[in-house]
């Protein structure tokens, strides 16, 4: 089983690097997360959120300019969310 940093990663880099394949990247993740939870999630557009959501939690560990980028690059809006995966702003 691979580990968060060796799934994730790649997803943040790309995003630094403004890479194109970095949505491919995201739907090429999202089809191993939905294949591996089959009970959890029904559908692509399901695995497509999961990873979101899970990048919007992880990029909050690079620090703000990296994780302002990664945000910004795969849509997730701004602010950041807490344990309860409750969205803040920093408002």
């Amino acid at each position: 089983m691979p580990t968060i940093g060796e799934v994730y990663n790649p997803l943040v880099e790309a995003a630094i690097n403004n890479d194109p394949n970095g949505l491919v990247l995201l739907i090429e993740v999202a089809v191993k997360v939905l294949e591996a939870n089959p009970d959890r999630l029904k559908s692509m557009e399901e695995g497509i959120a999961a990873v979101k959501n899970n990048l919007d939690y992880y990029c909050q560990y690079f620090g703000e300019e990296t994780e302002n980028k990664v945000k910004e690059f795969y849509g997730l809006g701004v602010g950041f969310r807490d344990l309860l995966g409750r969205k803040h702003s920093f408002s």
